[in-house]
């Protein structure tokens, strides 16, 4: 069953989300909870969580984010049905314009985000930079 994400789910999402490198502190779950208490989801059977997947909206841009069903779990739909739960909940909102990152190589993900109408932006350069840690100096 679908349902809303919360923060007694930590534990399994971060078992969940540690393999497909998507990483959370407890603080930084709770902000996510906090800020996006009606967009972000679980999968649970019995006491399980098979699969997440959580909206944001940062007062401009609303996001998909932190799509994830674990491997045993996959091809059964899961990740289908909590993204359109996440659609439906933005829609709710209001929220009609929806982005998400997905890595080039994930061609299962990319399939699915394409099936449910996700189209590239191939005119967008998506950059990071790893800042050093407080032991190392920054200068510009």
């Amino acid at each position: 069953m679908i349902r809303l994400m919360q923060l007694e789910d930590f534990t399994q999402l971060q078992a969940l989300w540690e393999p497909e490198d998507m990483r959370y502190s407890l603080e930084g779950f709770q902000d996510l909870l906090a800020r996006n208490p009606q967009t972000c989801f679980v999968y649970q059977e019995g006491q399980r969580i098979l699969g997440a997947a959580c909206g944001t909206y940062d007062g401009r841009r609303a996001m998909l984010r932190s799509v994830a069903v674990l491997p045993e779990a996959r091809g059964r739909g899961l990740g289908k049905q909590l993204v359109r739960a996440v659609l439906v909940a933005f829609q709710g909102q209001g929220l009609y314009a929806i982005r998400l990152h997905v890595m080039a190589d994930n061609a299962a993900g990319i399939a699915l985000y394409e099936s449910l109408g996700f189209e590239a932006h191939l005119d967008v350069l998506y950059m990071g930079l790893n800042l050093p840690t407080p032991a190392d100096s920054f200068c510009c």
